[in-house]
């Protein structure tokens, strides 16, 4: 299994079979597309929810077989001929070659729980501790919901997976102190065995994937 790092939170992951594709938005460096263009096996986008940078609408005139939230089928208009299928929390879809759980984000939409090759992945879109002092506008919950929010979905993916192969999560440098506090806390209670961060915005994030390192037995693939 290859897992590639393609921008913000998309990754693209290369099974035996099957080539993943988690949230993709832009391809600066035509990663994906070359990617693609070259492919033989059976192509998959997971969308995990409507933001503008977790979805780019080109993948609905791509051959593959598209995961999608239910909320970005609603609000990006996704034509039913073009979901395979639409996830809501707790859900799961499967076929030859993958079987994919939805779970319930923080924010909008889900996480994905993916099992392929005999590994377990999990991609958060926008699953976080969003942690703000002040509170956001946006997430309309306080420090406190949030936190509880998190850790019903961690119960949830620990009690569904036990441990993970591969974890896609977000280091979002907005959060400040609070940056470290969600992937704390995924760690301490879930054992992950690779960690590829995600949603930094083209921040260095380095200094927070140190901490990381010197605290965890976790191997972190990063680059900006």
């Amino acid at each position: 299994m290859r897992i590639t790092y393609i921008h913000h939170s998309c990754y693209a992951v290369e099974c035996e079979e099957a080539l993943l594709v988690f949230d993709y938005w832009q391809d600066p460096n035509n990663l994906l597309h070359n990617m693609i263009s070259e492919c033989q096996k059976q192509v998959y986008f997971l969308v995990s929810h409507f933001h503008d940078d977790h979805y780019n609408p080109e993948i609905l005139e791509l051959d593959a077989r598209r995961i999608v939230s239910y909320d970005a089928k609603k609000r990006r208009r996704i034509p039913d001929e073009k979901a395979t299928a639409v996830m809501r929390m707790d859900e799961v879809y499967e076929d030859e070659l993958i079987r994919v759980t939805a779970l319930k984000s923080t924010d909008v939409g889900v996480c994905y729980l993916v099992e392929a090759d005999g590994e377990r992945l999990f991609h958060a879109g926008d699953y976080n501790n969003w942690y703000f002092e002040r509170g956001d506008e946006h997430l309309k919950v306080s420090a406190r919901e949030m936190e509880g929010l998190f850790m019903a979905t961690l119960r949830k993916a620990k009690s569904a997976a036990g441990e993970i192969d591969h974890l896609m999560f977000p280091i979002d440098p907005r959060l400040e102190e609070h940056t470290l506090r969600g992937i704390r806390q995924w760690l301490k209670a879930i054992p992950s065995h690779h960690l590829y961060p995600m949603h930094t915005w083209q921040q260095d994030i380095t200094p927070y994937l140190d901490e990381l390192q010197q605290e965890y037995n976790i191997k972190i693939h990063w680059q900006k």
